[in-house]
């Protein structure tokens, strides 16, 4: 509730914050495992993405602070799995790739994946590898041709922009907001403008009132 157009019928200002979601999310787990009981053994992970960020260390605090039996395991961030997304995906050149193996991986038998370029061999070595330029303005569409809104580009420039640089990884929002101008396909400050013009908002039966996207 509140997300987006969403709204309470109950409530012009229903309480729904970090707080509270981390309580319902708690209780929507134990009541899973109230219904699936021999479940409940099993190590459980918390993962996601985004603004889980902020749910899945919240909802670990619940866990801890009842008391639970839920067995709560720590994870590890995966971020190799960022390389291989870009390289899977024309983001960066195959040649940077192996590059990055080259100098990040120690030569052994086994998989190659079992390789990290956050954890090599010889740091310096791994560090002497160009960044490499990723071929996209938009980090949250990749597809698109279009810069994304403003307000997404300082959410990115802010949160996920220092981990990508940290990786070698750089997109073109370099610390800078970028509008699309002189580019008729795409708007000209993003969606969040647009969703929230008079004509788009009656055209998609918006309730009067509702709050802004």
């Amino acid at each position: 509730v509140s997300t987006g157009f969403s709204y309470d019928e109950t409530t012009t200002n229903p309480h729904n914050d970090d707080v509270s979601t981390a309580n319902d999310n708690y209780l929507a787990v134990e009541s899973f495992f109230v219904k699936y009981p021999h479940l409940k053994k099993n190590p459980f992970y918390i993962t996601g993405e985004s603004y889980a960020g902020v749910y899945i260390p919240m909802l670990a605090t619940e866990v801890f602070k009842r008391n639970s039996t839920i067995n709560l395991k720590d994870g590890d961030r995966n971020y190799q799995a960022s390389y291989d997304f870009a390289l899977g995906h024309g983001l960066v050149t195959t040649e940077w790739y192996e590059k990055k193996i080259e100098s990040c991986c120690e030569c052994k038998s086994g998989p190659q994946h079992e390789c990290d370029f956050n954890k090599p061999v010889n740091v310096s070595k791994c560090e002497s590898v160009p960044l490499a330029f990723v071929s996209t303005p938009n980090p949250y569409n990749i597809y698109d041709e279009c810069f994304p809104d403003l307000e997404l580009q300082y959410v990115f420039n802010t949160y996920s922009k220092p981990h990508f640089d940290k990786m070698g990884l750089r997109f073109p929002l370099n610390g800078e907001y970028k509008e699309n101008v002189n580019k008729p396909k795409c708007p000209k400050n993003g969606h969040t403008p647009y969703l929230n013009q008079p004509d788009v908002r009656k055209a998609l039966h918006v309730r009067e009132g509702t709050q802004r996207w």
